[in-house]
C-alpha cells in the first residue's frame, strides 16, 4: 500500500494516467483509464470505478479499482470532519486493513490531508458487493455482519 499523505488529487478530474502510474507503480504501465461513477453512491463520499489497461509482460491486462474521495457536500463534510470519520477510515486501512481478521478490500493507495480533511482511497474492486443502509436490513444480513464482527473482535482479543 502506498501512503500518499497529503499528496493526492482532491477530485476525480485530478486523477490522470501520470498520477495513476505513480500511485500504482508496481502494476506495470497503465496505458488507458476509463472512469465511471459507482452506481451506489454513499452520503459521505464520492465513489468511482476506474477501468484500467495495464501493460504487463508485453500484453494489456484489464484491471478495475475503486476510488473513494471525500464528499463535496459542505454540510456533510463539516459533520464528518467533526466526527473524524474520514481520518478514522484512512487510519483503519493504514493501521489494520491487511490484518483485520476479516475480509477487507485490499488498499493500493491512500491519502489524508489534515488541513482540508480531504482523503483518497484506491481499493480493490469487489464487483459482487453493494452498499447497505445501516438502519434497514434482513435478519440474514444482520447475522452475516455480526459473524464478521466476531472475526474482527477475535483477532484483537
Amino acid at each position: 500500500m502506498k501512503d500518499l499523505r497529503g499528496d493526492f488529487p482532491r477530485s476525480i478530474e485530478g486523477i490522470s494516467l501520470e498520477w495513476l502510474n505513480g500511485a500504482l507503480s508496481d502494476w506495470g504501465e497503465i496505458q488507458a483509464c476509463r472512469c465511471e461513477a459507482h452506481p451506489e453512491q454513499g452520503v459521505t463520499s464520492q465513489v468511482y470505478v476506474l477501468h484500467l489497461q495495464c501493460a504487463r509482460g508485453g500484453r494489456l491486462q484489464p484491471q478495475r479499482v475503486l476510488v473513494k474521495l471525500a464528499t463535496d457536500s459542505a454540510a456533510a463534510r463539516d459533520a464528518l470532519t467533526e466526527s473524524r470519520a474520514f481520518r478514522r477510515e484512512i487510519d483503519f486501512y493504514r493501521e489494520l486493513g491487511g490484518r483485520a481478521g476479516i475480509a477487507v478490500p485490499r488498499c493500493y493507495a491512500l491519502g489524508y490531508d489534515e488541513a482540508d480533511h480531504s482523503f483518497l482511497l484506491l481499493l480493490e474492486y469487489l464487483g459482487d458487493c453493494s452498499v447497505r443502509d445501516v438502519l434497514v436490513g434482513t435478519v440474514g444480513e444482520v447475522t452475516t455482519a455480526v459473524d464478521a464482527l466476531a472475526g474482527f473482535h477475535a483477532r484483537w482479543w
